[in-house]
């Protein structure tokens, strides 16, 4: 259950009405439903919370990894966010199943449409830190899986780095360019 599902379930409950889920694993047949509430209460706290020493370790928080960074012009750390792996590799799914081999017969008009509004989104979220690293990686995986992409439509053989090369993706079929999106960011760069 999601969690305000769960919240809202263990809420309706009359907490001293015997609790539904079997509990024999503590030693009762049959508990109380406000024992039920504190054993998932306590299930959640202790696999989604752990105590984390910065700057030595990192932890993700909404789709970043926060830790120690590096400044590009001073070289000091600090203690910053970048978009996490999770996500990066999340973003890298999303926009391999948009030019999949069963998204040959949509329009390529339609498909860079998409590839565009999916990644200006995912950029627009992950705009915090030094993001050029995760930007130029996305940026690299979307002109490969559209070359990619492309050729299996027209039928064509590899390489299609060389029948559509980086130029052509961004300017001739208007595929977005985020790495030029940081030079709006004074903390972006690597």
């Amino acid at each position: 259950m999601a969690c305000e599902q769960s919240a809202d379930f263990h809420e309706s409950l009359d907490p001293f009405a015997p609790a539904a889920c079997n509990v024999s694993w503590a030693g009762e047949q049959t508990s109380l439903n406000w024992f039920d509430t504190a054993r998932e209460l306590t299930e959640r706290w202790e696999t989604k919370t752990r105590v984390c020493k910065l700057p030595e370790e990192k932890f993700d928080f909404p789709g970043y990894t926060f830790g120690r960074c590096n400044s590009p012009k001073t070289g000091r750390a600090y203690i910053g966010t970048v978009p996490s792996k999770k996500r990066v590799i999340r973003i890298y799914e999303t926009i391999s199943e948009m030019t999949g081999r069963d998204q040959t017969l949509l329009d390529q008009e339609m498909v860079v449409g998409k590839l565009n509004r999916t990644m200006i989104g995912w950029a627009n979220y992950f705009c915090l830190g030094p993001v050029s690293k995760a930007y130029w990686a996305v940026e690299k995986h979307a002109g490969k899986r559209l070359r990619q992409w492309l050729g299996a439509k027209r039928k064509m053989w590899w390489p299609g780095t060389k029948r559509f090369p980086e130029g052509s993706l961004h300017e001739g079929l208007g595929l977005v360019c985020l790495t030029k999106r940081t030079s709006n960011f004074p903390w972006a760069t690597p």
